[in-house]
């Protein structure tokens, strides 16, 4: 499975508009997989950009149940830099298709640029 900047981007909005911190389960607007937004929660995790543990896993494809207890700092400053939707459209449109093999210090790196009008 791949890195998913949308989802992670709509993932990380979501955290941040929640009170009911920690909490296990994910309201998101489409329909995604739970097998993917598991993924990218790991990824989110292991990035530092979530302070979450992991509960436990089940199913055959080792589905991860995440406890989320809140964005870290750096999640904080994630979010912050790709919170506006032209900003955010113009790093996926300088990466194109290769934007989920790109590192997020990369990701981090566009947005920033982006947000001081470079």
């Amino acid at each position: 499975m791949q890195r998913n900047y949308d989802l992670i981007r709509e993932i990380l909005l979501e955290i941040e508009s929640r009170r009911d911190l920690p909490f296990t389960q994910l309201y998101l607007q489409d329909d995604s997989n739970k097998d993917e937004v598991s993924y990218q929660v790991k990824i989110m995790a292991d990035e530092g950009l979530i302070d979450a543990s992991c509960d436990r896993t089940y199913g055959p494809s080792y589905t991860y149940i995440y406890v989320i207890k809140d964005l870290t700092p750096k999640g904080h400053d994630f979010i912050d830099n790709c919170r506006d939707d032209g900003i955010w459209k113009k790093v996926k449109a300088e990466l194109g298709n290769k934007i989920s093999s790109v590192p997020f210090d990369i990701i981090t790196a566009l947005l920033i640029k982006y947000a001081m009008g470079v």
